[in-house]
């Protein structure tokens, strides 16, 4: 027999169709950003001071790289100065770009609120910020290798065409205005794989009187004997970072560069 509605079940009915709108609500609710590919917080914590020059630092680094896909920007003053830097890989345009360094900023309040400062790696972005004036210099001390565990077995062919091809790439990273080179290379003489490379620089290292761009993919590519044999790797540092897989990755899916 069908229960009609009365005074004392509607409170039931009501729940039911406040659960139900819930979880409808939840369904067109747009899911929060991705983690980034990786992201390191300073040990040191932050004073309320910096906290305040942190929230007024990042929509500085989102809102200028709409204008040129890159920025440093600065907050504050004496002890309680906040350094910022925001990048996308060459190839991304502004206004995604923008949309990734805010997923950045993101990402870095929500991993490493309450510190002085942040790195934070996207597929297609990079964010930094610190008490420490950091620009111009070649970090490489902060270090992170992620290989896919996946092996190749002409190893001997796969590793040559991968110098190879980090080498063509570092040049065309160096002239270019954006620190910025991408290639490809195909395993020869008969295998199916090509591989795909991308190294970046940050803004901060573009001055050519110093070739600080060189010394920081140098010393990126110097690890790279740790990737070999793996079917792809990513190196980063605070100032370069470089990539390869055997897939494009590529955010314009081409296989050239810029």
């Amino acid at each position: 027999m069908l229960m009609q509605p009365t005074m004392n079940n509607l409170p039931y009915y009501t729940t039911l169709l406040l659960v139900f709108v819930f979880f409808f609500l939840l369904s067109i609710v747009p899911s929060q950003s991705e983690e980034p590919a990786y992201f390191l917080c300073d040990t040191e914590n932050a004073t309320a001071q910096i906290s305040k020059n942190i929230e007024s630092l990042l929509p500085k680094l989102v809102n200028n790289t709409y204008q040129n896909g890159s920025n440093n920007a600065t907050s504050g003053k004496s002890n309680s100065k906040i350094y910022g830097l925001a990048q996308c890989i060459g190839d991304v345009p502004n206004g995604a770009c923008a949309s990734c360094i805010e997923n950045a900023t993101e990402a870095a309040i929500g991993h490493c609120r309450d510190k002085s400062g942040a790195a934070i790696w996207y597929d297609y972005c990079f964010l930094r910020y610190s008490t420490r004036n950091f620009y111009g210099e070649v970090d490489g001390g902060s270090d992170l290798i992620l290989r896919n565990t996946e092996k190749v077995t002409n190893y001997k062919k796969f590793n040559k065409a991968l110098t190879d091809l980090m080498n063509k790439t570092t040049l065309e990273a160096l002239a270019s205005p954006k620190g910025f080179g991408q290639g490809t290379e195909k395993v020869l003489p008969s295998d199916d794989d090509t591989i795909y490379a991308l190294l970046q620089c940050t803004i901060d290292l573009l001055d050519p009187a110093y070739k600080r761009c060189g010394q920081c993919l140098d010393k990126a590519k110097s690890y790279l004997k740790s990737c070999y044999n793996h079917r792809g790797c990513r190196v980063f540092f605070k100032s370069c970072f470089l990539r390869y897989e055997v897939y494009s990755f590529f955010y314009n899916g081409t296989s050239g560069g810029t």
